[in-house]
C-alpha cells in the first residue's frame, strides 16, 4: 500500500522535546527581560501550550511573544540546539 502522507505526533513519544522546549522558554525569558525560570518551572512548560505556560510564569506581560524578534526583523526564534544547521528560504 502506498501512503501519500505520514503524520508524526512529536509530544515526547517519538522524540525527547524537553531540551528544545526548556531552551526556548529560557531564551525567550532572557530576551524579554523576565526573571530566569527555575528548572522546575521550565519542566512545567513541557506539555501545555507555550502561551499558557508564559502567562502562568510571567503574567499578562507574556502577551507579546514575538516582540524581541521584531526588533531585528526576524520573527523566527533561533533553533534550540545550535549544533543543528538552520537554513532559511
Amino acid at each position: 500500500m502506498k501512503y501519500r502522507n505520514i503524520i508524526f505526533d512529536l509530544d515526547g513519544t517519538l522524540i525527547n522535546s524537553a531540551v528544545g522546549v526548556t531552551s526556548g522558554v529560557k531564551y525567550a525569558a532572557e530576551k524579554m527581560n523576565f526573571p530566569a525560570p527555575t528548572e522546575e518551572e521550565l519542566r512545567s512548560c513541557i506539555g501545555p501550550p507555550l502561551m499558557s505556560s508564559f502567562k502562568r510564569l510571567f503574567g499578562a506581560e507574556a502577551r507579546q511573544p514575538k516582540k524581541p524578534f521584531a526588533s531585528t526583523g526576524n520573527t523566527t526564534p533561533p533553533p534550540a540546539n545550535t549544533n543543528v544547521p538552520c537554513t532559511t528560504a
